[in-house]
């Protein structure tokens, strides 16, 4: 299971702005709208975008 800076694509040293920056690449890459509706390729980028969406909750916070 990779780590949440690695779901990120960040290194552990990662300022905010960085933090911020592989979020929002990575949504636009995987949102599950841009994909053909019932295709194995959206469910796999609606999984994906839900561990982006939980790895950012957590690293954007400082007090998580």
């Amino acid at each position: 299971m990779p780590t949440l800076y690695e779901t990120l694509g960040i290194p552990k040293s990662a300022k905010p702005e960085q933090i911020k920056r592989a979020y929002r690449i990575l949504v636009k890459r995987f949102h599950p709208d841009i994909f053909p509706t019932g295709s194995a390729t959206q469910f796999e980028a609606d999984v994906r975008i839900r561990q982006i969406n939980a790895a950012y909750g957590v690293l954007s916070n400082p007090e998580k």
